[in-house]
């Protein structure tokens, strides 16, 4: 009986020491400084670049990973599809990390202004379209120049338009 007892101690004991071996209990903590804090997430990788967890910062801009394993890790602080910042890779060894202050700056946009232009000259189902006011916006020029532009399109001396040659006009 006491060696079973004894036995089954020692089971026990190299249980409890082999748990505490393998104990995840690195922290890794920073905090945010920027002026949107609520719609932020941050992602924490792996060196082989999988996702290890995600958190989400405080009101403060705090956030804190826990039970960690020993390694190498980076992160990414993202606003829905944007990353803002991506950190450099972290060595995790003792078991409390703080990291300085991240501070994002974001510009926002007041105005933004789309220009599109089309093509002075588009081609669809064997048709050719001329776009004049991409020509005129450019050149300044009388209709006559924009179209002696046109492929297979000359103007002579006395301001015939001839279309391969045929005169049009």
């Amino acid at each position: 009986m006491i060696i079973f007892i004894t036995l089954l101690l020692s089971v026990s004991a190299t249980k409890i020491m082999a748990q505490q071996v393998q104990r995840n209990d690195f922290i890794l903590s920073g905090k945010i400084a920027t002026t949107e804090i609520a719609s932020l997430e941050i992602n924490l990788f792996n060196a082989e670049a999988k996702l290890i967890r995600t958190e989400f910062p405080n009101q403060q801009g705090e956030f804190r990973f826990d039970a960690l394993s020993k390694g190498a890790y980076y992160f990414k602080i993202r606003r829905g599809q944007s990353d803002l910042y991506n950190s450099e890779v972290i060595q995790v060894t003792d078991h409390d990390i703080g990291l300085p202050e991240i501070r994002i700056n974001e510009q926002r946009l007041e105005t933004v202004v789309i220009n599109k232009s089309r093509p002075f000259i588009e081609r669809h189902d064997g048709k050719m379209i001329l776009n004049v006011e991409s020509s005129l916006q450019n050149t300044g020029g009388s209709v006559l120049e924009i179209l002696g532009k046109a492929p297979g399109v000359t103007i002579d001396g006395n301001d015939n338009v001839i279309l391969r040659g045929k005169i049009i006009f």
